[in-house]
């Protein structure tokens, strides 16, 4: 599927030697990337003990119809603990605050255009319902405790989906200093009927007039 991509600029962060599996993070862009990073969660359990599971950052130059360097977008990716374990819990707990950590130390100046998406397994919970991924009340609590706690911590934004039947999707977008946002989600199945993941594909829509 890679080698079908038509971005030129691409980043895929290192699997640990001592990881099975890596991260489950790729960075696909038509700018060029001028800055790469990633920190591995130190928390983890059960099968995700064996996956580079972590955050990471690409600093992407975006350019005007001339070719022009206007500005830079950070985009912050993640993917996070799975599984609804008490174990998986404490874990996500523990890589919420490392994610916020993480995004508020590489920060640039202030009112530079970010983005924080990624498969967080965790995600806000809406009135009256929890994510069909928990497994009961107590999991849906601890799950959106961590997810407002690293919203708060990191001082973003999240951008919400208008559409109702993905309001409690635990693949999640969060936002600092853009103009405007929009996420839309793309049913992910084969012609079959059959799913390909256990979410939908999403697509983030950005205005950064500032740039």
């Amino acid at each position: 599927m890679l080698s079908k991509a038509s971005h030129k600029h691409r980043y895929i962060p290192p699997k640990s030697r001592l990881k099975v599996f890596n991260s489950g993070l790729l960075f696909l862009s038509k700018y060029p990337i001028t800055k790469c990073a990633f920190e591995r969660y130190t928390h983890a359990a059960s099968i995700d003990s064996l996956v580079s599971k972590g955050v990471g950052l690409c600093n992407i130059a975006i350019s005007d119809w001339d070719g022009k360097t206007v500005g830079t977008l950070q985009v912050f990716g993640t993917h996070m603990q799975s599984e609804r374990t008490k174990a998986a819990q404490a874990a996500r707990r523990e890589q919420a605050l490392q994610a916020a950590s993480f995004v508020l130390e590489n920060r640039t100046e202030k009112g530079t255009p970010a983005v924080l998406v990624g498969d967080m397994n965790m995600g806000p919970r809406q009135e009256g319902c929890f994510s069909q991924h928990y497994s009961d009340k107590d999991d849906a609590q601890a799950r959106c405790s961590s997810y407002h706690s690293m919203v708060s911590a990191c001082g973003f934004e999240e951008v919400e989906c208008e559409d109702i039947t993905y309001c409690n999707e635990i693949c999640r977008f969060l936002a600092q200093g853009v103009d405007s946002c929009n996420v839309q989600y793309v049913p992910m199945s084969t012609t079959a009927g059959e799913r390909l993941s256990d979410t939908d594909a999403l697509c983030l829509s950005l205005d950064v007039n500032s740039l």
